[in-house]
């Protein structure tokens, strides 16, 4: 997790649940405020048909994600 300038909470993890590869790790990643992140669809990182593992994430001196 991070959190930006604006504090908005960048958060990524691994688990299961990917569109085309729904029974494998892969990465995900929701960008939101505390009022709503819990209503912020999230964003497959990865959809592999392989798992990833142990992702990571910092936000630069302009507010960009980087995982």
């Amino acid at each position: 997790m991070a959190i930006d300038s604006q504090d908005n909470l960048h958060i990524i993890w691994e688990g299961y649940g990917a569109t085309n590869n729904p029974s494998l790790k892969n990465i995900h990643y929701k960008i939101g405020t505390y009022a709503t992140l819990d209503s912020v669809t999230k964003v497959d990182i990865t959809d592999s048909s392989v798992e990833n593992y142990v992702p990571s994430i910092a936000i630069d001196a302009y507010g960009n994600a980087h995982i």
